[in-house]
């Protein structure tokens, strides 16, 4: 049960596996810390924290989207009265080079997803991402529970990249709600319009294409990144997506592949921005959902895939 705190504290939200980051120099001069943490047993992190002085309370990190719970309670009502002074989100990892752009480091930042959406319900906007030896404060963003049934009942249109875009009149979409993707917006001079929204996911062409995105993909489009790269992916209105990553037969969880989600606080890898697509479609409520382009019967060159594979 959560008590009154006897001086400001700082809400730190993680996931069970990352609670060694507390020994680490990085964080030795911060204290009086909340933990909120993410684990089905929050008495076995109790007893693994033990009497740490600089831990003044531990909370179970609580689902968003579940009933609200005594001690969710009493921590928004903390939020409210300024007793929590910042909100943290920690990985207990260093930075590692990207696979296809090795000159940027980064954590791998998607199980941070779930404190970080917990904070922002709370209250939350500035919310500070910390791993060892690295930190940054990440500016608040749209989420996806804003995007929640906003198109209910409507039709939209998931363009892919296929090479059938060439033989088909794009002009007939320009009053449509259109998805699209990649270097879709090569094609928006000659169809004479924008596509109303627009994604990536492929960790390829976030890494090795973003800066042709930020030059090409109107600042006014809504945006769609996972999450993995909030720390380098900087377009203006983007929502960045938990994206769920599987073996390509299971994800966590023991969920089987493939496995669709249309709600806010999880979508799943399918090896395809596509796939990612249509679910975002579904959780915007669109009762009708047509597919463009997204060819099956064109090759990828043997050099070009061996390249791909390889990772240069």
């Amino acid at each position: 049960m959560l008590s009154s705190p006897t001086g400001t504290l700082t809400a730190v939200a993680l996931h069970e596996r990352d609670l060694g980051l507390l020994a680490h120099p990085s964080v030795q001069h911060l204290s009086n810390l909340l933990l909120i943490v993410d684990t089905p047993n929050i008495r076995r992190v109790m007893m693994s924290v033990g009497n740490n002085p600089r831990i003044a309370q531990v909370l179970s990190l609580t689902h968003p989207d579940a009933p609200s719970t005594s001690d969710s309670r009493t921590f928004t009502e903390f939020v409210r009265r300024g007793h929590i002074k910042a909100a943290e989100v920690w990985r207990d990892m260093p930075n590692n080079p990207f696979r296809f752009n090795k000159k940027v480091n980064a954590p791998d930042l998607m199980l941070a997803y779930s404190g970080y959406r917990y904070l922002r319900h709370v209250g939350f906007t500035n919310i500070t991402m910390r791993a060892q030896d690295w930190s940054e404060q990440i500016e608040p963003f749209p989420m996806l529970e804003d995007y929640v049934d906003r198109h209910k009942g409507e039709r939209c249109f998931v363009v892919g990249n296929g090479p059938s875009l060439n033989e088909i009149d794009m002009t007939k979409l320009k009053s449509e709600i259109t998805f699209g993707s990649n270097r879709v917006f090569l094609g928006y001079k000659k169809w004479g319009f924008n596509f109303t929204y627009w994604g990536m996911e492929d960790r390829l062409q976030v890494e090795g294409y973003h800066d042709e995105y930020e030059i090409g993909v109107p600042a006014e489009t809504p945006k769609f990144v996972p999450f993995d790269y909030v720390t380098f992916s900087k377009m203006p209105n983007t929502t960045y997506m938990p994206l769920l990553y599987g073996n390509g037969r299971t994800f966590p969880g023991g969920l089987r592949f493939p496995a669709f989600s249309n709600r806010p606080d999880c979508l799943f890898h399918g090896f395809t921005i596509t796939f990612s697509l249509i679910q975002l479609a579904a959780l915007m409520g669109f009762s009708e959902i047509y597919l463009i382009g997204t060819d099956h019967n064109y090759g990828l060159g043997a050099k070009k895939l061996a390249t791909t594979m390889s990772g240069d």
